[in-house]
Protein backbone atom coordinates (compact mmCIF):
# COMPACT_ATOMS: atom_id res chain seq x y z
CA UNK A 1 0.00 0.00 0.00
CA UNK A 2 1.72 3.38 -0.86
CA UNK A 3 0.61 7.18 0.49
CA UNK A 4 0.92 10.02 -1.45
CA UNK A 5 0.66 13.35 0.56
CA UNK A 6 -2.20 15.82 -0.44
CA UNK A 7 -2.86 19.33 0.98
CA UNK A 8 -0.86 17.48 3.95
CA UNK A 9 -2.51 14.63 4.36
CA UNK A 10 -1.89 11.22 4.04
CA UNK A 11 -4.29 9.95 1.51
CA UNK A 12 -4.18 6.37 -0.52
CA UNK A 13 -3.19 6.53 -4.10
CA UNK A 14 -6.63 4.59 -5.26
CA UNK A 15 -8.96 7.38 -3.83
CA UNK A 16 -6.55 9.98 -5.01
CA UNK A 17 -7.25 8.63 -8.59
CA UNK A 18 -11.25 8.79 -7.88
CA UNK A 19 -11.15 12.18 -6.85
CA UNK A 20 -9.24 13.16 -9.88
CA UNK A 21 -10.98 11.27 -11.98
CA UNK A 22 -13.96 13.28 -10.74
CA UNK A 23 -12.04 16.64 -10.66
CA UNK A 24 -12.03 15.57 -15.18
CA UNK A 25 -15.64 14.70 -15.04
CA UNK A 26 -17.04 18.06 -13.55
CA UNK A 27 -14.25 20.09 -15.53
CA UNK A 28 -15.77 18.14 -19.00
CA UNK A 29 -19.32 19.15 -18.30
CA UNK A 30 -18.58 22.79 -16.93
CA UNK A 31 -15.51 24.01 -19.04
CA UNK A 32 -16.08 25.55 -22.92
CA UNK A 33 -13.18 23.48 -24.62
CA UNK A 34 -10.84 25.51 -27.25
CA UNK A 35 -11.06 22.65 -29.93
CA UNK A 36 -15.24 22.72 -29.35
CA UNK A 37 -15.05 18.86 -28.98
CA UNK A 38 -17.24 18.69 -25.63
CA UNK A 39 -20.63 20.06 -25.02
CA UNK A 40 -21.44 21.88 -22.00
CA UNK A 41 -23.83 21.11 -20.00
CA UNK A 42 -24.11 24.27 -17.59
CA UNK A 43 -24.84 27.50 -18.57
CA UNK A 44 -21.95 30.14 -19.78
CA UNK A 45 -21.32 33.18 -17.40
CA UNK A 46 -19.51 35.79 -19.28
CA UNK A 47 -19.65 37.76 -16.20
CA UNK A 48 -20.53 40.58 -18.00
CA UNK A 49 -17.90 40.61 -21.49
CA UNK A 50 -19.03 40.32 -24.76
CA UNK A 51 -18.49 37.30 -27.07
CA UNK A 52 -16.09 38.80 -30.60
CA UNK A 53 -14.72 36.40 -33.51
CA UNK A 54 -16.95 34.12 -33.00
CA UNK A 55 -18.01 31.53 -35.89
CA UNK A 56 -21.47 30.17 -36.31
CA UNK A 57 -23.38 29.20 -33.00
CA UNK A 58 -25.40 25.87 -32.79
CA UNK A 59 -27.75 25.55 -30.41
CA UNK A 60 -31.11 23.75 -29.77
CA UNK A 61 -32.67 27.13 -27.59
CA UNK A 62 -31.24 30.61 -27.17
CA UNK A 63 -33.12 32.69 -24.21
CA UNK A 64 -32.00 35.88 -24.32
CA UNK A 65 -32.60 38.34 -21.46
CA UNK A 66 -32.21 41.20 -23.13
CA UNK A 67 -32.44 42.76 -27.05
CA UNK A 68 -30.55 41.24 -29.56
CA UNK A 69 -29.31 44.16 -31.98
CA UNK A 70 -27.13 43.46 -35.12
CA UNK A 71 -25.37 45.87 -37.32
CA UNK A 72 -25.97 43.59 -40.53
CA UNK A 73 -28.50 41.26 -41.61
CA UNK A 74 -30.14 37.79 -39.83
CA UNK A 75 -30.18 35.15 -42.64
CA UNK A 76 -29.11 38.19 -45.42
CA UNK A 77 -32.70 39.87 -44.26
CA UNK A 78 -32.96 43.37 -42.97
CA UNK A 79 -34.80 42.87 -39.94
CA UNK A 80 -35.53 46.54 -39.24
CA UNK A 81 -37.01 47.14 -43.08
CA UNK A 82 -39.38 43.51 -42.79
CA UNK A 83 -40.31 43.99 -39.21
CA UNK A 84 -41.59 47.80 -40.29
CA UNK A 85 -43.86 45.88 -42.68
CA UNK A 86 -44.85 43.36 -40.22
CA UNK A 87 -46.08 46.41 -37.87
CA UNK A 88 -47.76 47.89 -40.54
CA UNK A 89 -50.44 44.32 -40.97
CA UNK A 90 -53.69 44.83 -38.62
CA UNK A 91 -54.63 42.19 -36.38
CA UNK A 92 -56.47 38.82 -37.67
CA UNK A 93 -55.25 39.90 -41.16
CA UNK A 94 -55.67 36.90 -43.58
CA UNK A 95 -54.34 36.07 -47.43
CA UNK A 96 -56.57 32.88 -47.50
CA UNK A 97 -60.19 34.74 -47.64
CA UNK A 98 -62.85 33.19 -50.53
CA UNK A 99 -64.60 35.37 -52.89
CA UNK A 100 -67.41 35.36 -50.96
CA UNK A 101 -65.64 36.46 -48.14
CA UNK A 102 -64.68 39.30 -50.12
CA UNK A 103 -67.68 40.41 -51.46
CA UNK A 104 -69.36 40.22 -47.85
CA UNK A 105 -66.61 42.31 -46.80
CA UNK A 106 -67.14 45.23 -49.84
CA UNK A 107 -70.67 45.10 -49.30
CA UNK A 108 -69.73 47.06 -46.02
CA UNK A 109 -68.68 49.87 -47.67
CA UNK A 110 -71.07 49.97 -50.64
CA UNK A 111 -72.69 52.93 -51.24
CA UNK A 112 -73.27 56.08 -53.19
CA UNK A 113 -69.43 57.50 -52.99
CA UNK A 114 -68.19 54.44 -52.74
CA UNK A 115 -66.57 54.81 -56.03
CA UNK A 116 -67.47 50.77 -56.75
CA UNK A 117 -68.01 50.79 -60.85
CA UNK A 118 -70.37 47.75 -61.97
CA UNK A 119 -70.33 46.23 -65.56
CA UNK A 120 -74.19 44.88 -64.42
CA UNK A 121 -77.32 46.38 -63.19
CA UNK A 122 -79.75 43.76 -62.73
CA UNK A 123 -77.55 41.51 -65.35
CA UNK A 124 -78.16 44.73 -67.67
CA UNK A 125 -75.15 46.49 -68.90
CA UNK A 126 -74.99 50.11 -68.85
CA UNK A 127 -75.97 50.36 -72.61
CA UNK A 128 -79.44 48.73 -71.85
CA UNK A 129 -80.38 51.77 -69.78
CA UNK A 130 -80.99 55.52 -71.38
CA UNK A 131 -78.46 58.45 -70.42
CA UNK A 132 -79.95 61.63 -68.40
CA UNK A 133 -78.64 63.30 -71.89
CA UNK A 134 -81.30 61.51 -73.74
CA UNK A 135 -84.00 64.04 -72.36
CA UNK A 136 -85.56 61.49 -70.01
CA UNK A 137 -87.92 64.58 -68.36
CA UNK A 138 -89.92 66.85 -70.67
CA UNK A 139 -88.35 70.06 -69.16
CA UNK A 140 -86.77 72.12 -71.92
CA UNK A 141 -87.19 69.92 -74.40
CA UNK A 142 -86.27 70.20 -77.96
CA UNK A 143 -86.80 68.42 -80.87
CA UNK A 144 -84.30 65.32 -81.47
CA UNK A 145 -83.50 62.27 -82.91
CA UNK A 146 -83.45 58.81 -81.51
CA UNK A 147 -81.99 56.23 -83.46
CA UNK A 148 -82.78 52.43 -81.91
CA UNK A 149 -82.48 49.07 -83.88
CA UNK A 150 -86.22 48.78 -84.79
CA UNK A 151 -86.62 52.52 -85.56
CA UNK A 152 -85.91 56.27 -85.76
CA UNK A 153 -87.95 58.79 -84.70
CA UNK A 154 -88.47 62.34 -84.04
CA UNK A 155 -90.34 63.69 -81.05
CA UNK A 156 -90.76 67.36 -80.24
CA UNK A 157 -92.27 68.76 -76.21
CA UNK A 158 -93.68 71.80 -75.80
CA UNK A 159 -94.85 72.65 -71.92
CA UNK A 160 -97.13 75.77 -70.83
CA UNK A 161 -97.37 76.68 -67.11
CA UNK A 162 -100.59 79.07 -67.47
CA UNK A 163 -103.02 80.10 -66.42
CA UNK A 164 -104.65 81.44 -69.19
CA UNK A 165 -107.92 82.87 -70.24
CA UNK A 166 -109.58 80.50 -72.34
CA UNK A 167 -112.48 83.45 -73.73
CA UNK A 168 -113.58 82.01 -77.16
CA UNK A 169 -110.49 79.97 -78.18
CA UNK A 170 -106.24 79.81 -77.11
CA UNK A 171 -103.54 77.76 -78.91
CA UNK A 172 -101.31 77.53 -75.27
CA UNK A 173 -99.41 74.40 -76.98
CA UNK A 174 -97.50 74.64 -80.28
CA UNK A 175 -94.34 73.01 -81.49
CA UNK A 176 -92.45 72.43 -85.10
CA UNK A 177 -91.04 69.46 -86.26
CA UNK A 178 -89.41 68.74 -89.74
CA UNK A 179 -90.06 65.10 -90.57
CA UNK A 180 -87.79 63.90 -92.98
CA UNK A 181 -89.78 61.01 -94.55
CA UNK A 182 -93.36 59.32 -94.51
CA UNK A 183 -94.76 58.81 -91.09
CA UNK A 184 -97.61 58.24 -88.62
CA UNK A 185 -97.61 61.02 -86.48
CA UNK A 186 -99.03 60.55 -82.90
CA UNK A 187 -99.53 63.58 -80.55
CA UNK A 188 -100.00 62.54 -77.03
CA UNK A 189 -101.28 66.41 -74.97
CA UNK A 190 -102.46 67.02 -71.04
CA UNK A 191 -103.66 70.15 -69.56
CA UNK A 192 -105.78 71.42 -66.95
CA UNK A 193 -108.75 73.21 -67.16
CA UNK A 194 -109.97 75.74 -64.14
CA UNK A 195 -113.46 77.34 -63.59
CA UNK A 196 -112.93 81.26 -62.81
CA UNK A 197 -116.67 82.18 -62.57
CA UNK A 198 -119.80 80.62 -61.81
CA UNK A 199 -123.09 79.40 -64.20
CA UNK A 200 -124.33 77.31 -66.60
CA UNK A 201 -124.41 75.97 -70.22
CA UNK A 202 -120.77 75.87 -70.46
CA UNK A 203 -118.69 73.41 -72.84
CA UNK A 204 -115.06 72.90 -73.81
CA UNK A 205 -113.57 71.36 -77.35
CA UNK A 206 -109.99 70.47 -78.07
CA UNK A 207 -108.60 69.95 -81.48
CA UNK A 208 -104.71 69.04 -82.29
CA UNK A 209 -103.57 70.71 -85.44
CA UNK A 210 -101.34 70.22 -88.00
CA UNK A 211 -100.31 73.71 -89.06
CA UNK A 212 -103.89 75.42 -88.34
CA UNK A 213 -105.63 72.25 -89.68
CA UNK A 214 -107.19 69.83 -87.19
CA UNK A 215 -106.42 66.22 -87.08
CA UNK A 216 -108.51 63.28 -86.05
CA UNK A 217 -110.23 64.13 -83.34
CA UNK A 218 -111.16 60.42 -82.62
CA UNK A 219 -108.99 60.71 -79.60
CA UNK A 220 -110.30 64.47 -78.42
CA UNK A 221 -112.21 64.71 -75.49
CA UNK A 222 -114.74 67.27 -77.46
CA UNK A 223 -117.99 69.27 -76.63
CA UNK A 224 -116.85 68.56 -72.47
CA UNK A 225 -119.20 69.79 -70.62
CA UNK A 226 -117.80 71.85 -68.13
CA UNK A 227 -120.27 72.26 -65.85
CA UNK A 228 -119.91 68.69 -65.02
CA UNK A 229 -116.81 68.66 -65.21
CA UNK A 230 -115.48 71.81 -62.39
CA UNK A 231 -118.71 72.44 -60.86
CA UNK A 232 -117.09 74.71 -58.74
CA UNK A 233 -115.57 77.98 -58.66
CA UNK A 234 -111.79 77.79 -58.56
CA UNK A 235 -112.03 74.01 -59.17
CA UNK A 236 -109.23 72.02 -61.41
CA UNK A 237 -109.74 69.01 -63.66
CA UNK A 238 -107.21 67.42 -66.17
CA UNK A 239 -108.18 66.49 -69.62
CA UNK A 240 -106.03 64.31 -71.90
CA UNK A 241 -106.19 62.89 -75.15
CA UNK A 242 -104.43 61.09 -77.88
CA UNK A 243 -104.78 62.24 -82.04
CA UNK A 244 -102.66 60.93 -85.31
CA UNK A 245 -102.72 61.94 -88.70
CA UNK A 246 -100.45 59.96 -91.78
CA UNK A 247 -97.46 62.16 -93.48
CA UNK A 248 -97.16 60.66 -97.03
CA UNK A 249 -93.59 62.65 -97.63
CA UNK A 250 -91.32 64.52 -95.66
CA UNK A 251 -92.68 67.33 -94.07
CA UNK A 252 -91.99 70.22 -91.62
CA UNK A 253 -95.03 71.57 -89.41
CA UNK A 254 -96.47 73.77 -87.00
CA UNK A 255 -98.00 70.85 -84.54
CA UNK A 256 -99.86 72.70 -81.51
CA UNK A 257 -103.80 71.77 -79.62
CA UNK A 258 -106.48 74.65 -79.58
CA UNK A 259 -108.45 74.95 -76.79
CA UNK A 260 -112.36 76.83 -77.74
CA UNK A 261 -115.19 77.04 -75.16
CA UNK A 262 -118.67 78.21 -75.28
CA UNK A 263 -120.98 79.48 -72.95
CA UNK A 264 -120.81 82.22 -70.53
CA UNK A 265 -118.64 81.76 -68.05
CA UNK A 266 -114.94 82.00 -67.58
CA UNK A 267 -112.26 79.64 -67.35
CA UNK A 268 -108.44 79.14 -67.48
CA UNK A 269 -106.10 76.61 -68.99
CA UNK A 270 -103.92 76.20 -66.55
CA UNK A 271 -100.90 74.31 -67.59
CA UNK A 272 -100.09 71.57 -69.95
CA UNK A 273 -97.79 69.45 -71.81
CA UNK A 274 -97.74 68.47 -75.72
CA UNK A 275 -95.68 65.25 -77.08
CA UNK A 276 -95.48 65.10 -81.27
CA UNK A 277 -94.01 61.50 -82.14
CA UNK A 278 -92.83 60.73 -85.67
CA UNK A 279 -93.04 57.07 -86.48
CA UNK A 280 -91.23 56.27 -90.08
CA UNK A 281 -93.91 54.06 -92.03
Amino acid sequence: MTYTLVNGTKQDANEVQTNFNDLVSFLNGSVLHRDGSLAMTGALDMGGFGVTNAGPIAATALALTGALTTTSTIDGRDVATDGAKLDGIEAGATADQTAAQILTSIKTVDGSGSGLDADLLDGQHASAFAAASHGTHLSGATPDTVTHDYMQFKYAVDLDAGPTNIGTGITPLSKSLTVPSAALMLVFWQMSVKRTSAGTGNTLTVLPRDDGVNMDVSGSPNGINLDALVPNLNDIAYISGLNYKVLGSSNTSTWSVYVTKSGGNTFDFDGGQMVVLAIPI
